[in-house]
């Protein structure tokens, strides 16, 4: 007898929490929808302006011209703040809104830049994302390109008064005769440019040349189309695993 009436209380007790469990499953779930809208919505506008901007960014013009590291991203802000301000897109507010149970918030500039910048992010924006939301494993950061364990990576950047002409970058043994091994098309931009035009004045355009250390010592020298030397290094030996970027001072060419 006992047994049944604790089952009956057991039941009324059930019977009356089940409303209140289901109205809080059911504003759980709206606000997990809410917010996955909001997201999606992201997600899809920051492929879909990464996907229009390929055509600028893999234009040959611009790729040889400016510097993708530090041009890429102010083009895209710039797009993206046209596109949210032209349609009213502010997200961030909308995503806030979605999980906070507070009153509404109005669209605000803040959360139209803040909706700019997440979109303008791309793909890598939208990795990031879905990380710290926990639909994707932390990966971990690559590791910087480096010269094998027993070579040595040397680079080479032409800087001050441009030359006329192209610039022959010579690295090797002064026994042997120094070899001539690339060129370098100018000198390397200085001030504001340097961070948005590539870099023209520099060998290798990106790593480092590689060098066995056991053959060294090692120097440099610029010349121009007549032989004249613009620019030298004197020798030097290195070790193992070495990278070593040089930033050799144009000198007036001969004559």
């Amino acid at each position: 007898m006992r047994k049944h009436r604790m089952l009956a209380m057991l039941g009324v007790f059930a019977g009356a929490m089940s409303p209140a469990l289901a109205q809080g499953a059911t504003t759980d779930a709206n606000v997990y929808a809410g917010a996955g809208q909001t997201v999606f919505a992201l997600i899809a506008l920051a492929l879909v302006l990464e996907s229009g901007l390929a055509l600028i960014f893999n234009w040959r013009p611009f790729v040889e011209t400016f510097n993708a590291r530090a041009v890429r991203p102010l083009v895209a802000l710039v797009v993206a703040l046209i596109v949210v301000f032209t349609f009213n897109l502010d997200l961030m507010t909308a995503l806030i809104n979605a999980v906070s149970t507070q009153p509404l918030a109005a669209n605000s500039s803040t959360g139209l830049i803040l909706t700019a910048m997440v979109i303008a992010g791309g793909s890598a924006g939208m990795n990031s994302l879905l990380v710290g939301l926990g639909f994707r494993e932390v990966k971990t950061p690559e590791t910087a390109p480096k010269p094998p364990p027993t070579k040595a990576w040397i680079s080479v950047r032409a800087l001050g008064k441009r030359v006329k002409g192209d610039i022959a970058v010579y690295i090797g043994k002064d026994d042997n005769g120094i070899p001539r091994v690339g060129t370098i098309s100018g000198s390397s931009p200085s001030g504001w440019r340097r961070f948005f035009l590539i870099d023209r004045g520099r060998f290798p355009h990106y790593g480092g040349y590689e060098l066995d250390p056991a053959g060294g010592p090692y120097s440099v020298a610029l010349k121009t189309a007549d032989g004249s030397v613009v620019g030298t290094w004197k020798p030097e030996k290195l070790g193992p695993g070495a990278i070593v970027d040089l930033n050799i001072a144009l000198k007036p060419a001969a004559g």
